[in-house]
């Protein structure tokens, strides 16, 4: 079975974080890009909220947070940091993954999320039956 890859954003701090920033400061999140013959599909990880894109040059905004510390952790970003996904491509770690990982568990929001992310995966032209979408 075909896998899709998950981008471990984190792994990107070196190059879009100065030695000060990393300090103090961290990103969280991980987002799955998938490349299809007829586009892209760019999920935040795992709720299966997702978008089609049609170019890895499209401008993708990043979060980033304080460390937490004795104070707690932190629930909203410092700032935003904006990089292309050809960026991410290029410069995060990736796991692969199945497609059902895509949604980390499932209710009735999640559920359809992840039938309208199959959907999407479809329009950008792959073949669900080379991929475990079994949950």
């Amino acid at each position: 079975m075909k896998k899709v890859k998950k981008y471990i954003l984190e792994t990107g701090t070196d190059k879009w974080l100065d030695e000060k920033e990393r300090k103090e400061l961290e990103i969280r999140e991980s987002i799955f890009i998938v490349e299809g013959p007829k586009g892209i599909v760019v999920s935040y990880e795992t709720e299966g909220v997702h978008w089609i894109i049609d170019s890895l040059d499209e401008t993708f905004e990043i979060d980033v947070y304080k460390k937490p510390d004795e104070t707690g952790i932190p629930i909203f970003p410092r700032y935003k940091i904006e990089v292309t996904l050809r960026d991410i491509i290029n410069t995060c770690e990736y796991e692969k993954c199945d497609v059902k990982d895509m949604v980390r568990k499932f209710g009735s929001r999640l559920d359809a999320n992840y039938a309208l992310l199959l959907e999407s995966l479809k329009k950008i032209g792959l073949n669900l039956e080379e991929y475990d979408t079994n949950r």
